[in-house]
This record gives C-alpha cells, sequence and structure tokens, in this order.
C-alpha cells in the first residue's frame, strides 16, 4: 500500500473510517493502520528473501528424508535469515518513528497552562 500511495493521502479517509467503528483515538486503531502499512514492505523483502533461495536445495532436504516443515525450519529459513533481519530492523524503525511521532504530539496536546507550571516549579525539560 505504501508503495502505490503515501500515508498523508489516506489519513481522512482512514479517519472516517475509524470515527464510523468507534475506533478512533485507540491503540488498536493505532496498530491496525501501522501494520496495514509496513506489512507490504515486509512480504516485499521477505518474498525477495525466500525467492533467493535455490530450489534445489529444498528438493534435496525433501530426499534426504526431512517433512516439508522440517525442510522449511532446517534450509530455508536458515539461508534466509539476512532478509527476516532486515524485514525486522526496518518494522522496528517504522514502529519507532511513529510512536516517537505520537509522544511530540501527545507533548503539544496539553494545555499551554502545563508548561508554565513546570517552569515555576523548577521542573522544565521534563516529559511525563
Amino acid at each position: 500500500m505504501t508503495q502505490m500511495l503515501p500515508e498523508a493521502l489516506v489519513v481522512i479517509p482512514v479517519y472516517a473510517m475509524y470515527r464510523e467503528l468507534g475506533l478512533s483515538d485507540s491503540l488498536p486503531a493505532l496498530s491496525l493502520i501501522d501494520a496495514a502499512f509496513i506489512l507490504p514492505i515486509c512480504i516485499w523483502v521477505l518474498k525477495n528473501a525466500f525467492d533467493s533461495v535455490p530450489e534445489e536445495i529444498y528438493e534435496a532436504a525433501l530426499i534426504d528424508g526431512c517433512s516439508p516443515l522440517s525442510a522449511l525450519i532446517r534450509t530455508l529459513l536458515p539461508l534466509s535469515a539476512p532478509g527476516m533481519v532486515a524485514v525486522s530492523v526496518v518494522a522496528f524503525f517504522y514502529g519507532w518513528n511513529k510512536s516517537v511521532c505520537r509522544h511530540a504530539n501527545y507533548l503539544a496536546r496539553k494545555p499551554p497552562g502545563c508548561g508554565g507550571a513546570g517552569v515555576a516549579q523548577g521542573d522544565a525539560g521534563h516529559a511525563d
């Protein structure tokens, strides 16, 4: 989805849908939209990682007596581990950046009087 259109383009339709479903301003709604945006990229990278493993290795494992699940675990997963690490890093940093932005937006929504009270009490520069 993010390969075809930017996130900013779907903000209003997603907000309208979440408002209709009663999910606006909730953690499940944020998790759902984050998963919807990062999942296509993760699938695309993992597909390329699994496609880069030669078919002959999988067939050799089956001939050697591995079940299909065992062949997946013993051959395909270790050989595609760099792709899984790349996907993990991309997904982690995507989530981290989103959480930092959300925290900054949360702090910006505080009433202006709260900041002045902290300065008056000598607690300037500390976030809640």
